[in-house]
C-alpha cells in the first residue's frame, strides 16, 4: 500500500482542512430549522414507519441517492455499510453482516441453501444468490441486521436486505431517464414512466440495459443486462388494492472470473491478470418473475396477499480441451424455479397494540443437466420446500415502554439428487442424494423491550433466533440445521434539532453447526501404482467415513460487536456521515476427528478452536463529507467523498491447503497459505461531483470510484481468486418531468 500512501495523507489533510471550518459554520446555522435531517420511511415491519421508531437496527439507502452516486449494483449501494462485506463466487456476490458470511460451495451452480442475507424484491423472497446487479427505478434500500425469521418468508439469519421499487401513483403523470458513460466501455440507461389512466387505474413501466468490458484481463468480470418492469395498480377504493408486477432480466455477460492468487497487491504488477487466458462462452440467464401485492383494509387490520412465481432458465455451450487434451464441447442448460405465498393480517395504524399474524410458502426447484461430446454428462435436481406460520406483537405498558414477542413455526425440506458419469474415482457412474429436515416443532422466537427516553431518541434490547438448512451428510447421517441465536441492545436518536442523528447497537451472537467444508479428494484414497509410476488407476481404496467431494464437519462460534451510524447536518451547506463498526469472532468448537487411516497416512486431526472466523474484520469504518455550493442562477454544486477502512481479515477458514506427495501413497501434507487467504488492512476511497439545476429537473454527476484502484479480495482458493472492481470514472446525467 506504500505506493498509495501520498494520496490518502493528501485525503485527510484535504478533509482535516474543511474540518477546520466546521465550527464557525455550525454556530451559525444550528439555530437554523431549515436545515434538518429527513424522515425515512420503512416498512420493515410490513407496515409504513419511520425508521427512528422502528425497534431494528438497521440502514436505509435512498433510491434518489443511488442515482446521483451512478450506484446500481449491490457492493456499490452497500459501500458505505460499514458491517456489511461481499464474498464473490460462480453465483455472483454475497453480501455478508456482521461476519456471518455465506461461504458454501454451490452444487453446479445451483443453490442448496438459503442465502445468509437475502435479498428481498418488493417483499418478495428467492432462495437465489442474485448478485443484485443493475437495479434500477428504485425508492429505496433497506438493510436489517439479524435474524427476520419471525417476519420474513427467509430464514437468513444475517439479515434482510428489501430492494423497494417505485409504484404506481394515480396522482401524477411522471418520466424520468437516466445515461450513464464511463471506463470499461461503461454504457447505461435507465427510465420510467408513471401514467395515471384513470383515479383508480395507473401504469409504471421502467427499463435498464448495462454493459461494460470485463476487468479481468480475459474480459471476464464484464456484464450484460437488459431488464424491464411494468407494474398496474387498481385501487378501487381507500380501503382495497391490486399491484401487479411482470418483470423480465437478460444477463448475457461472461460473469466472474479468477486471478492469479497474490498474498499482498504489491505482489502482483497487475491484480486483475486472469489465471486462465480461456474467459468462456457468455451466459444467456433469462429471469422472468411476475408477483401481485392485495391489500384490502377491514378497519381493525389490513390483509395482504403476496403471489409471486419467477422462473430463470440458461443455456450455456463451452468448448476445449480436456485433462487428456482432448477436444471437447459441452452443453449446460439450467432451470430454476421460484413459486411463493405470503398470506398475513397486520393492525392498522392507531391501533393500541401492534400485532401481525401470517404465513408463508416458499418453494424452489432446480435443474442443471450438463451433456458433452466425450459421453460425459450429469443430472442435477435441488429443491426446497418452505411452509411457515408467524405472529408478533408489541404490547405497550405504558406511554414510553413496550414489549415484543414473536414466534414462527416452520417446515423445511432441502433435497438435492446428484447424478454424474464418468465418476472421477470409479470411472463409472456415481450418484448422490441428500434430504435435509427441519422440523415444525422446533421454532424461531423473538423477545424484546423497547423504552422511549425521549420524542427523539428510544432503547431497545432483543434476543432473536433462527435457522439454516444445508445440503449433505456426514458419516452417513443428514447435516444438522445452523442456527442462531442474537442478542441486541440498541439506541436511536436525534439531537440538535434533527441535525444529528446518532444509532448504536451492540449484539452477541451464538452461532452453531456452521458448516465448514475443506477441498480435497484424492488425498483421502489409497493411490495404486501403474507401470511403477505413482498414479491413480481408478481401483483405489477409499477411506471410510470421508465424503468423496471433500472434508467436512461442523463447528460452534461466538460473535460479539458493536455497529455505529451517525449523519450530521455540520451547516446549511455541510453533511458528515461517520459509521464505524466493531467485530470479533471466535470458534468454541471445530475440528476435523480425522479416521486412523488418514492419521498414519501423516494426515494428523485439525483444530481451529479460538481462531476467528473468515470475513470478519475487527474494524470497519466508512465516512462520507459533502459541501454545497450554490451557484447565482440557484444551481447546486456538491462535491462528496467517501472513505472506507477496513481492518485485516482471513477469507476462509482454513489457514492452510492440502497437497500430497507422489510417493505411491500420496501423503498428506499440509501447505500454509494464510497470505493468500488473508485480506490485508486497507482503505478506499470515492469522490463524486454532482450537480442539481433549481427545479431538480435534471442532475449530472462525475464520479470516480476506487482512486487508488486498490484490489480487494472477495473470495480466495489455492492457485486462483476473485478480486473487486479496479478504479471506474464516469459520468452519469438523469432528467425527471
Amino acid at each position: 500500500m506504500n505506493r498509495n500512501f501520498k494520496l490518502f495523507f493528501t485525503i485527510v489533510f484535504l478533509v482535516a482542512f474543511i474540518f477546520m471550518e466546521i465550527p464557525s459554520s455550525y454556530a451559525q446555522d444550528i439555530g437554523s430549522e431549515e436545515f434538518t435531517l429527513e424522515e425515512i420511511t420503512v416498512t420493515a415491519q410490513k407496515r409504513a414507519e419511520n425508521q427512528q421508531k422502528v425497534a431494528i437496527a438497521m440502514e436505509v439507502i435512498s433510491g434518489d441517492e443511488m442515482k446521483e452516486l451512478g450506484r446500481n449494483d449491490i457492493d456499490d449501494i452497500l459501500s458505505n455499510v460499514s458491517s456489511a462485506m461481499f464474498n464473490k463466487d460462480s453465483d455472483g456476490l454475497r453480501v455478508v453482516i456482521r461476519g456471518v458470511a455465506d461461504d458454501k460451495p454451490e452444487m453446479m451452480a445451483m443453490p442448496t441453501t438459503a442465502p445468509i442475507v437475502a435479498l428481498n424484491t418488493d417483499g418478495v423472497f428467492s432462495n437465489r444468490k442474485a448478485s443484485g446487479n443493475n437495479l434500477y427505478d428504485l425508492e429505496r434500500v433497506e438493510v436489517l441486521f439479524g435474524p427476520q425469521s419471525t417476519l420474513y418468508a427467509s430464514t437468513s439469519f444475517g439479515g434482510i436486505i428489501n430492494v423497494v421499487t417505485g409504484s404506481p401513483k394515480t396522482d401524477k403523470f411522471e418520466v424520468s431517464g437516466t445515461l450513464e458513460y464511463g471506463n470499461y466501455a461503461l454504457v447505461r440507461t435507465e427510465g420510467y414512466m408513471n401514467a395515471p389512466l384513470s383515479d383508480t387505474v395507473a401504469l409504471r413501466a421502467a427499463f435498464s440495459s448495462s454493459s461494460h468490458d470485463g476487468y479481468i484481463s480475459n474480459g471476464t468480470d464484464d456484464q450484460d443486462m437488459k431488464s424491464a418492469r411494468v407494474k398496474a395498480l387498481f385501487q378501487p377504493n381507500d380501503k382495497g388494492s391490486f399491484l401487479l408486477t411482470g418483470e423480465i432480466v437478460k444477463d448475457s455477460g461472461i460473469g466472474p472470473g479468477s486471478v492469479v492468487a497474490f498474498k499482498n497487491q504489491d505482489d502482483a504488477d497487475d491484480p486483475w491478470t486472469a489465471y486462465s487466458t480461456a474467459a468462456g462462452s457468455n451466459k444467456n440467464n433469462i429471469t422472468r418473475s411476475i408477483y401481485a401485492n392485495i391489500d384490502y383494509d377491514f378497519g381493525f387490520a389490513t390483509l395482504s396477499l403476496v403471489p409471486a412465481y419467477s422462473k430463470k432458465t440458461n443455456s450455456n455451450v463451452q468448448a476445449g480441451l480436456n485433462a487428456e487434451d482432448v477436444f471437447v464441447t459441452s452443453t449446460t442448460e439450467d432451470v430454476g424455479k421460484d413459486k411463493g405465498l405470503e398470506g398475513r393480517l397486520a393492525s392498522n395504524d392507531g391501533s393500541f397494540i401492534k400485532w401481525i399474524v401470517g404465513f408463508n410458502w416458499y418453494k424452489s426447484e432446480y435443474t442443471s443437466v450438463m451433456t458433452a461430446t466425450d459421453l460425459s454428462w450429469r443430472d442435477n435436481l435441488n429443491a426446497i420446500d418452505i411452509k411457515a406460520g408467524y405472529g408478533n406483537i408489541t404490547y405497550p405498558v405504558t406511554n414510553l415502554f413496550r414489549v415484543t414477542g414473536g414466534i414462527r413455526f416452520s417446515k423445511e425440506r432441502n433435497y438435492t439428487h446428484q447424478v454424474n458419469y464418468p465418476d472421477m474415482f470409479t470411472g463409472g457412474l456415481h450418484e448422490e442424494f441428500s434430504d435435509v429436515r427441519h422440523p415444525a416443532d422446533d421454532p424461531d422466537y423473538k423477545v424484546g423491550i423497547e423504552y422511549d427516553l425521549s420524542e427523539n431518541s428510544m432503547l431497545f434490547i432483543d434476543n432473536s433466533t433462527s435457522y439454516r438448512t444445508n445440503k449433505g451428510e456426514i458419516n452417513n447421517k443428514p447435516l444438522p440445521y445452523e442456527t442462531l441465536d442474537a442478542y441486541s441492545f440498541g439506541a436511536k436518536n436525534r439531537f440538535l434539532e434533527n441535525k444529528l442523528q446518532l444509532n448504536a447497537t451492540a449484539y452477541y451472537y451464538i452461532y452453531k453447526n456452521y458448516l465448514a467444508v475443506g477441498g480435497g479428494t484424492a488425498q483421502f484414497y489409497r493411490l495404486t501404482e501403474l507401470d511403477g509410476v505413482p498414479g491413480y488407476t481408478g481401483e483405489g481404496e477409499a477411506i471410510p467415513g470421508f465424503d468423496p467431494n471433500g472434508f467436512r464437519t461442523t463447528g460452534d462460534m461466538n460473535v460479539y460487536g458493536l455497529d455505529l451510524q451517525s449523519s450530521t447536518i455540520v451547516s446549511s451547506k455541510d453533511k458528515l456521515d461517520l459509521n464505524i463498526s466493531y467485530s470479533h469472532s471466535e470458534w468454541t468448537r471445530l475440528y476435523f476427528d480425522f479416521p486412523q487411516y488418514a492419521n498414519d497416512l501423516g494426515m494428523a486431526d485439525l483444530d481451529y478452536k479460538g481462531m476467528g472466523k473468515p470475513f470478519d474484520p475487527h474494524w470497519v469504518i466508512n465516512a462520507a463529507y459533502s459541501h454545497n455550493f450554490t451557484f447565482p442562477n440557484g444551481g447546486i454544486f456538491t462535491p462528496r467523498i467517501d472513505i472506507r477502512f477496513q481492518s485485516e481479515t482471513f477469507m476462509e477458514w482454513n489457514p492452510e491447503t492440502i497437497t500430497y506427495s507422489t510417493d505411491g501413497w500420496y501423503t498428506p501434507i499440509k501447505t500454509s497459505l494464510a497470505g493468500y487467504r488473508t485480506q490485508e488492512a486497507y482503505y478506499l476511497a470515492n469522490i463524486t461531483g454532482i450537480y442539481a439545476d433549481i427545479e431538480g429537473r435534471w442532475t449530472l454527476t462525475a464520479y470516480v470510484k476506487n482512486i487508488t484502484e486498490y484490489a480487494v479480495k472477495q473470495s480466495s482458493g489455492t492457485r486462483t481468486m476473485r478480486i473487486g472492481s479496479p478504479r471506474t470514472y464516469g459520468a452519469v446525467f438523469s432528467v425527471k418531468y
